[in-house]
């Protein structure tokens, strides 16, 4: 069968038979030994040595499919077919030659490794195969027998080694042998129908045939610490990809272990780094065991605690600071580790950092604070003021803690302020107090709150930038509950701002009645004058926005309505000037005195030149 096989791959036109009979036929011909002069020795010899032959056999075979057939070789057959005893006859050819290649440049070396042929692999280096010979993808075979399953790997690694192959070779991917051991590790096939515990066997023993392959690669007395032309450093590569391992056999090699601060020429990135950066906990604790410095600083403000941080990795923060990671180093923001904790609202992290790093808070108290509550995170807010933060600290505009929460109108958070002991008794850069802006925020609520607060420390009447005090906001605001909550604690209705105005001038002024009854109420100076002379009655007469019931009330709580300004008006003066009959007739229905002249010597009657106003005084004449 084996000649009948070996006729049909011989003829020149192509037979069906040809698929069986390129797969099979040394199946057919194991009892036949090279050398025999038989007929299938024969036609065995005639078909090996026939490359265009081989070449179209190989093309029937589907397994050969990834293979570049062209120009393959004899040897290359028998390395395929994994037929060792041809394989030898054609060695020991004289006229074969045992570094052929391929049209992809492959040897049957190459193949040997591909496939795991072991055997083969270690005939062929007996019979000195060079071991060097780059394909055309620049993979020596070497290479290949890396990404190769571990389990055959191994020992054709070690062969290869010890076969005087060079380690320092590229490959496909730009990296050299040792480069492409340590970065990647053997190839694994995790079979889509292999279940969990047969992955773990294959992980376990993965893991087994690494540490073999790195020391049969460092027997070979591989300098750890020399980094390669561009940069590479084994260490660095197995801190990245976490391989604890492979850490180990790098780390505690004897002699001339692998440096563990020795950092990346090109990067300048430590092991260290690379391990937390890939979230690698278990790398992180070997190489801290091994020296590794949790507080390397690096120039773009990079430590291995803040990393951890942003990566909201407890146990990796807890890992670093039991190992004396120092939590208040800032990066290049001038951030420190805690920041970054409350801006991610990692409470447990915050824990951490306060409680087993000693992170000192008060340091940074204006900004952890601001970052707490902005997120309306209150339970951190108030962990941060258990260890040492300053409520009352203020920030680069001046404004505390108290000044934002009054600034947002939240309740919730003056009141947390407030437990937590704030005074707020400074007035920010815009010369504003807390109450202030709660009053403009108009949040009765806050108000309440901070009113209580600033009544008992006696800065209720503070003043703003502008000299309001907080009544008086609160009359501008025309907010009837603010002002009762206000004049309530005592705030007092007389204080003058820049323009000697008080809260009663305002609310005349704007004719705002419910809060100017408020105010009289509460004992206000109704005669009390501003810079202009001007008492609430000439400001209730003169603007635009005040109406009779505005006049009545100060009249009937007892206002001087003869008081005369700077311009020697009384309010009927005022009001004939202005031609407002209606106030006219308000005014003297309340008595006020029409024959009192100003210092030109002229009465309100004669200051009116609109005929209406006239007429309201010439009836109040013929009326008494």
């Amino acid at each position: 069968m084996a000649a009948t096989c070996l006729e049909c791959l011989l003829v020149d036109k192509a037979s069906p038979m040809l698929p069986y009979a390129a797969r099979y036929w040394s199946l057919h011909a194991g009892d036949c030994s090279p050398g025999t002069d038989s007929e299938d020795d024969i036609l065995a010899r005639a078909f090996l040595q026939d490359r265009g032959k081989l070449s179209r056999a190989f093309k029937a075979i589907p397994e050969a499919r990834d293979y570049d057939t062209d120009t393959m070789t004899g040897l290359h057959a028998t390395v395929f077919l994994n037929i060792s005893q041809w394989a030898s006859a054609l060695i020991k050819t004289p006229s074969v030659d045992i570094n052929a290649k391929c049209s992809d440049g492959q040897t049957a070396l190459h193949w040997a490794v591909r496939l795991g042929r072991r055997r083969l692999v270690s005939h062929l280096q007996e019979h000195s195969a060079n071991p060097n010979i780059r394909e055309k993808t620049g993979d020596t075979p070497l290479h290949l027998a890396l990404i190769r399953p571990p389990t055959d790997s191994t020992r054709i690694v070690k062969a290869r080694v010890n076969r005087g192959v060079r380690i320092d070779m590229l490959g496909a991917r730009g990296v050299m042998a040792l480069s492409e051991l340590f970065s990647y590790g053997p190839h694994i096939n995790h079979s889509s129908d292999a279940s969990a515990d047969q992955l773990a066997t294959l992980n376990e023993a993965v893991g087994d045939n690494v540490k073999y392959l790195v020391d049969v690669v460092l027997d070979r007395g591989v300098d750890l610490n020399r980094p390669t032309s561009d940069g590479w450093l084994p260490l660095i590569h197995a801190a990245n990809t976490g391989s604890v391992r492979m850490l180990r056999c790098l780390l505690e090699r004897e002699p001339c272990p692998a440096d563990v601060g020795l950092r990346d020429l090109n990067d300048v990135k430590s092991p260290l780094r690379g391990a937390v950066f890939y979230k690698k906990s278990a790398a992180v604790r070997l190489l801290i065991e091994h020296g590794a410095d949790v507080n390397e600083s690096n120039d773009d403000g990079w430590t291995p605690l803040i990393q951890a941080v942003k990566y909201q990795d407890e146990e990796l923060v807890w890992l670093l600071l039991i190992d004396g990671a120092r939590p208040d180093t800032v990066d290049n923001n001038g951030w420190p580790a805690l920041l970054h904790a409350v801006k991610s609202r990692q409470r447990a992290i915050v824990w951490l950092l306060l409680v087993t790093g000693k992170a000192d808070a008060h340091l940074h108290s204006s900004k952890v604070l601001k970052l707490s509550m902005g997120n309306k995170d209150l339970a951190t807010a108030w962990l941060l003021c258990q260890h040492g933060v300053d409520v009352d600290v203020a920030d680069e505009e001046g404004r505390m803690p108290l000044h934002r929460a009054s600034q947002r109108g939240s309740a919730r958070d003056v009141e947390f302020l407030l437990t937590q002991g704030a005074q707020g008794a400074r007035p920010d850069s815009t010369g504003f107090m807390p109450l202030h802006h709660a009053v403009l925020r108009w949040e009765p609520e806050t108000d309440k709150l901070l009113a209580r607060r600033a009544s008992r420390l006696g800065h209720l009447d503070r003043q703003d930038a502008h000299g309001h005090t907080a009544l008086s906001l609160a009359t501008l605001q025309q907010s009837e509950p603010m002002m009762q909550t206000l004049l309530r604690h005592k705030a007092s209705c007389d204080r003058l701002n820049r323009r000697g105005m008080t809260a009663l001038h305002y609310a005349a002024r704007h004719g705002f009645n419910q809060g100017l009854r408020l105010l009289l109420r509460n004992a206000a100076d109704s005669d009390r004058v501003d810079e202009k002379g001007y008492s609430a009655m000439h400001h209730a007469v003169s603007s635009d926005k005040a109406n009779m019931q505005t006049v009545h009330l100060l009249a009937t709580s007892g206002a001087n309505l003869e008081g005369q300004n700077k311009e020697d008006l009384t309010p009927p003066m005022l009001a004939a000037y202005l031609w407002k009959a209606s106030f006219v007739r308000q005014l003297l229905a309340h008595h006020a005195d029409d024959n009192m002249r100003n210092s030109r010597g002229q009465t309100a009657y004669e200051l009116a030149e609109d005929s209406v106003v006239r007429d309201e005084f010439y009836t109040r004449r013929h009326k008494y």
